[in-house]
This record gives C-alpha cells, structure tokens and sequence, in this order.
C-alpha cells in the first residue's frame, strides 16, 4: 500500500544535519505520524508519499523544505533586567520562552542577552534514513494508531460518524495524562470527524 496524503504512517527514521550530529532517532517502537497534514517538515512528507510498507530510503532535505533559511532578524537583545522580573536565570545554550516564543541564548554581557529565535536547525540541510513499517488507511486502524502513540492501557475507540474516545483511571490517573489527551485529540481532528471523549469514574469499592 503507498502511502497517500491522510494516511497514518508508522516510520522508523534516524535525522541527521549534512555531514553532522544525529538529531532524532525513533525508538524500538516506530513513530506513528500524519501524512500530508502539514504536521512533518515538507521535505519529509513529500519523501514518504508513493513509500510502501517495507520500504526505505535516505533523502537529503534543503533548509527551505525544512525549517527555513536562518534569519538574522531573528537574533535579538534583551536586557537582562526583563528575565529578572520573570525569574529567569539566563546561560548560553538554555532554551528560554519570550512573550510565548522559544529562544536559545547566545551570550549574556554586560546586563545585555542575546538570544536567537530560529528554530535550532534553521539554515541546515538535513538527511533522513526512513523506513515504512506500516500504512493506516481506514478510520479504524488511524484511530487505534493515533491513541496507541499516547497510551498504552485505558482506552476504547469507537468510530463511527464522530470517533468516540472512553478512558478509564488506568489512563487518567497518569500525571501527562491531560497532556497526552490534548494531543491525541489534537491530532484526531485531522481525520474530519468529530471527537467525543467520555471519562468513566467508578465508586470506590470500599466506600
């Protein structure tokens, strides 16, 4: 089966910049990713469409089909008196957020830091080793994808006219849980269909 846009996909990749450091590398279990919902950088997406399961190859992607050419506008200075307020301790190479942005510090001097907003691997060409394990193309086998991404015990799917989502304490009482669930949802919704989720609460037994 080739894999078209709206697909669910299940990849084994290893990322790495041209003539650099690996940069991500899945784990034994695969990635389990969208096609063609703009949730993966061009490049990629456009390297897994046509793959069938079984299939590898290595693609070097361009800046432009990656995360863009750096932007030197992008580079600014702020005083340091603006983290103080925040409580925030800055260092080269820490990753701070700014009015909601992300931003590593180059350098702090003389009560001035300097920090970068582009994305870390902006301005590179990156080369990726990917492996098609297995393509998802009806609802079904998408959904129980999608939430197998995020956890392992606790939930029934259903899916129907809308995808309907039962969790259980086996998935609420774990501390990402809320996290894991905005994100499950999150990507759902790129199948086109309403998403009900229902949480089953149980009496305590001794009580």
């Amino acid at each position: 089966m080739a894999v078209e846009k709206g697909d669910v996909v299940e990849i084994k990749l290893v990322g790495r910049v041209k003539d650099g450091e690996v940069f991500e590398k899945t784990a034994e279990k695969p990635a389990v990713v969208i096609v063609g919902k703009k949730r993966l950088i061009q490049g990629l997406e456009e390297a897994l469409l046509g793959m069938n399961e079984g299939d590898k190859k290595t693609v070097e992607i361009p800046p432009e089909k990656a995360y863009g050419p750096r932007n030197p506008e992008l580079v600014k200075i702020i005083p340091m008196s603006a983290f103080k307020k925040s409580g925030i301790n800055p260092a080269p190479g820490v990753v701070v957020t700014i009015d909601g942005y992300p931003a590593r510090v180059l350098s702090v001097s003389g009560g001035r830091v300097r920090v970068d907003f582009n994305h870390e691997l902006a301005g590179k060409t990156l080369v990726f080793d990917v492996e098609v394990v297995k393509v998802h193309k009806d609802d079904e086998a998408k959904v129980k994808a999608l939430i197998e991404k995020w956890f392992d015990k606790g939930i029934e799917t259903k899916v129907g006219k809308a995808v309907d989502i039962t969790a259980t304490e086996e998935a609420y009482l774990d501390r990402e849980y809320m996290d894991k669930k905005v994100k499950a949802i999150t990507e759902l919704m790129t199948l086109g269909k309403e998403v009900h989720w229902t949480e089953i609460y149980k009496p305590d037994k001794g009580q």
